[in-house]
């Protein structure tokens, strides 16, 4: 170990109230860099989610703590039908990451929940529409015929 290597080791703090500052001071690469060296990443996945991160906070749940992605996309999902109006982005990412984690049905029925209720973009309830049946045609075929009747309300 090179001196100056073994003291910037020594230098990163990985106490859980240091990552917590960070965060607060929107530091959010470098508390996560601390609660990940301190072997604490369910405390950093917290953090994200209490600062309405879900990306991030499901994006470290699949790499660090999978067993537990379920039950941050659960979380997340509920976390979106009670706020009002999140984006295109929150919108769609529970579908992508079922879908990216190969949980089609899941990823189709999220996909289909979102109608005129959620957006008035059209060509999105489109696109999303399109994408839950080209899901179903691939992956879950006992679906085929539910998308389209889904799609209809």
């Amino acid at each position: 170990c090179i001196e100056v290597d073994c003291l910037n080791l020594m230098a990163i703090p990985t106490n859980p109230s240091q990552a917590r500052v960070a965060f607060e001071n929107k530091e959010f690469q470098k508390a996560e860099t601390f609660l990940l060296r301190a072997e604490r990443p369910e405390l950093a996945v917290k953090f994200y989610k209490d600062g309405g991160q879900w990306e991030d906070a499901l994006r470290l749940t699949q790499e660090y703590i999978p067993h537990k992605l379920q039950q941050i996309q659960d979380e997340y999902e509920v976390y979106l039908s009670n706020s009002s109006g999140g984006g295109r982005d929150d919108m769609l990412t529970p579908a992508k990451t079922w879908e990216a984690n190969g949980d089609y049905s899941r990823a189709i029925e999220a996909y289909l929940k979102m109608t005129v209720l959620q957006t008035t973009d059209y060509a999105l309830l489109e696109e999303v529409w399109y994408k839950a049946l080209e899901l179903a045609l691939k992956f879950v075929p006992g679906k085929k015929k539910k998308v389209p009747t889904a799609t209809l309300r």
